[in-house]
C-alpha cells in the first residue's frame, strides 16, 4: 500500500487550503452522506463546530492534489470537549475525564475513494496514527462517542481493543456509545497486525 503519510498537528499549523479541504470532507460525509443536522455549523459546503479551536489537533491524510482524504480530531480532556459538555450521560462507569493524559477522538471520516485505495483499512491506518500520537505525548487513553455502526466496524477491523463506558444513548442524528481505548505498545502492535492482514 503506497499512501501519502498522515500529518498530525495543531490547527494553527495547517494552512487555510488544507483546513478548508478538511471541513469540506466533513460536510460531504456528515451532512451530505450521513444526513446529520444537529450541532453542526455550516459555512458554505464546509462543516465546523465549536471544538475546532486554534489548539485542536487533527490527523489528516492528503492526496497528491493536497486535498484531504481522511481526518479525525483529537482534543485533550483538560480543555472543553464534546463528550463532557454535550453527552456526559453516555459515561456511567468512570468519572467524566478531565486530564491531559486522556484525549477525545471525534469527527473521524474518509472519502469513498480513499477507503477503496486503502483496501478498506482506513480505520486501522488512522488509529495507528492516533495511538502513535498517544505514545509520543504521554496519553494513557482515548475516549470517543461513536455511532453504533462504527462501533461494529471498530470491533471487526481496527485491531484496537476498547471498553464501553455506558449503555448506548440517543444522539440527535444517531444512536451512539462512549468508548474507552488504552494506549500502549501491545494495542499498537494489534493495529499493525490488522493492517498487515491479507
Amino acid at each position: 500500500m503506497n499512501l501519502s503519510p498522515f500529518i498530525i498537528d495543531r490547527r494553527e499549523n495547517f494552512n487555510k487550503d488544507v483546513l478548508n479541504s478538511m471541513h469540506k470532507l466533513r460536510y460531504d460525509v456528515f451532512i451530505g452522506k450521513r444526513k446529520w443536522k444537529t450541532g453542526l455549523k455550516k459555512i458554505g459546503k464546509k462543516e465546523y463546530d465549536k471544538y475546532d479551536k486554534t489548539n485542536t489537533t487533527y490527523v489528516i491524510n492528503l492526496n497528491e492534489n493536497r486535498q484531504v482524504n481522511a481526518c479525525c480530531r483529537l482534543i485533550s480532556t483538560d480543555t472543553p470537549y464534546m463528550l463532557a459538555e454535550r453527552y456526559a450521560e453516555a459515561i456511567d462507569l468512570i468519572d467524566i475525564p478531565n486530564s491531559n493524559k486522556i484525549w477525545e477522538i471525534t469527527r473521524f471520516c474518509a472519502s469513498d475513494k480513499f477507503i477503496e485505495e486503502t483496501n478498506h483499512k482506513v480505520l486501522p491506518l488512522m488509529l495507528l496514527e492516533v495511538i502513535e500520537f498517544g505514545l509520543k505525548n504521554n496519553v494513557t487513553n482515548f475516549i470517543s462517542l461513536t455511532t453504533l455502526g462504527l462501533v461494529e466496524q471498530l470491533r471487526k477491523s481496527s485491531g484496537w481493543d476498547f471498553s464501553v463506558l455506558g449503555e448506548p444513548i440517543k444522539t440527535p442524528d444517531d444512536i451512539s456509545q462512549a468508548l474507552f481505548f488504552t494506549v500502549n505498545e501491545i494495542e499498537r502492535d494489534k493495529i499493525i497486525r490488522k493492517i498487515n492482514e491479507v
